[in-house]
């Protein structure tokens, strides 16, 4: 994402492992589904200024997107 722009203070990088998984991890197709990749898109604050400055806690002002990740 950063060789294709995005400025490294908007990406923030989270392994969750186990601890929150979508289903329980008692079946193959149950691990499959929790093994995932979120990626949230923050907006930038701009302060009066025009600063723009970014914060991962901004969910709210982003989207998030989530999907399964390939085995």
């Amino acid at each position: 994402m950063i060789d294709s722009g995005v400025p490294e203070q908007r990406l923030s990088v989270v392994g969750l492992a186990s601890n929150q998984p979508l289903v329980p991890n008692d079946s193959p197709e149950n691990r499959a589904r929790n093994r995932r990749v979120t990626i949230t898109i923050v907006a930038p604050k701009v302060d009066l200024t025009g600063a723009a400055e970014y914060s991962a806690s901004g969910v709210a002002a982003g989207e998030t997107v989530s999907g399964a990740a390939k085995p």
